[in-house]
């Protein structure tokens, strides 16, 4: 959703990852091909700050979701985390969802 103030944007978006642990961003900084094969998949993978921590994961495109997107989102980024780098277990990280309000 975007919305127009007299001299700044506001853009909010909804954001599908899992918690970043160091154990995690070493697996995926070894793993140099991961964006190229995400982009095949149509997921743009970035990492995001939440309260403090970091995230990795998905901001959803689309201003408008409805929960059954988020559930396939969620259920595609998981899966192909774990195709792409089977050493990270996501069984113990929870997929988060939040919004973001971005100024421009």
């Amino acid at each position: 959703m975007s919305i127009s103030t007299h001299e700044q944007e506001l853009l909010v978006k909804v954001f599908i990852g899992f918690q970043m642990s160091s154990e995690i961003r070493v697996l995926l900084g070894k793993n140099s091909l991961l964006q190229g094969q995400a982009a095949h998949f149509e997921l743009e993978l970035c990492e995001a700050h939440y309260q403090s921590k970091s995230y990795y994961g998905i901001f959803l495109l689309n201003p408008i979701v409805f929960m059954k997107e988020i559930q396939q989102k969620a259920e595609k980024l998981q899966s192909f985390i774990q195709k792409n780098c089977p050493d990270i277990s996501l069984d113990s990280s929870k997929i988060m969802i939040f919004s973001q309000v971005f100024f421009s």
